[in-house]
């Protein structure tokens, strides 16, 4: 399971490293729903398209949604691909199938949304077949309302994450 992780983390990051390269260029081949093409899809987050309709997202760039023309779709896009680089890869190719199974679970799960939970979390878990996975989760308070947040392994939804943040805002 560490040894998968390890290669998995290379593939990651080289997968990754493109989408930081042409994210800028993607938004171009999407259809006018948002999508990518399937041989693009890699680069695209599976439950949603380009345009982004998560909350967070659409709260945090709310200055740029007053104008619905090409330019400000474009600039959205590209921050929707930031935001997500290369998640489709880490969620269809990395990811694991569901269903999954709890095989142990220790520390207290933490989160970094309000109401902020500052903790350490380990959960190994296994798909059906009966391949094993893991997360580990952490979150500290560092003050200034910013907290340190890690998310390594697999999501509960079988996505594939390392992740790692000194800036994320803390409410404890």
């Amino acid at each position: 399971m560490y040894t998968r992780f390890l290669i998995y983390l290379t593939l990651d990051f080289t997968v990754n490293l493109i989408g930081y390269c042409i994210n800028p260029i993607l938004p171009i081949f999407a259809d006018s729903d948002g999508n990518l093409p399937s041989w693009l899809r890699w680069f695209q987050t599976y439950d949603s398209t380009l345009d982004g309709k998560e909350p967070r997202f659409i709260e945090a760039t709310s200055w740029l949604r007053g104008s619905q023309n090409v330019i400000y779709t474009y600039i959205l896009r590209v921050m929707w691909l930031y935001r997500n680089n290369a998640y489709g890869f880490a969620y269809s190719i990395l990811g694991g199938t569901a269903p999954f199974r709890t095989l142990s679970e220790e520390g207290v799960n933490p989160s970094d949304r309000a109401p902020a939970i500052e903790g350490s979390y380990l959960r190994i878990f296994e798909d059906a077949e009966g391949v094993q996975y893991f997360q580990y989760k952490l979150v500290k308070d560092r003050g200034n309302g910013k907290c340190y947040e890690a998310s390594i392994g697999w999501k509960p939804s079988g996505q594939f994450v390392a992740r790692w943040t000194p800036f994320r805002k803390f409410n404890g």
